[in-house]
């Protein structure tokens, strides 16, 4: 299952992705807050027990200080298994994004970059 979060007001262009690219019934919209306390019941739902197989994320390391309430997030919905992938534009902010994240418990590997 592949369940695609962003906040209220950008649901309605995920929504249209999903009908133009046929994928209705095998991908899930739903919003996602970091840092709320509490996730809407179908999100929840979704998530289940366990936590996620896998967190795509892009271009979302771009201000330290939103870092706490997105690790926040991603211990609500990541498991001891889960994996999280991670793309961003090149700027300074995003080592310092990654710094902050490590000081609530991630750890992170560069797998690629652009010369």
């Amino acid at each position: 299952r592949v369940i695609l979060t962003d906040v209220g007001a950008l649901l309605p262009g995920l929504r249209t992705n999903v009908e133009v690219n046929g994928m209705c019934g095998r991908v899930e919209v739903c919003e996602l807050v970091w840092g709320s306390d509490e996730f809407p019941s179908r999100l929840t739902e979704l998530i289940g027990e366990s936590g996620v197989d896998l967190v795509l994320m892009s271009d979302v390391l771009y201000d330290p200080s939103l870092m706490e309430a997105m690790a926040k997030t991603l211990k609500m919905v990541c498991g001891r298994k889960t994996k999280i992938w991670a793309a961003t534009e090149v700027r300074d902010s995003a080592m310092e994004c990654l710094s902050e994240l490590a000081s609530h418990g991630f750890e992170s590997t560069e797998l690629a970059s652009r010369p």
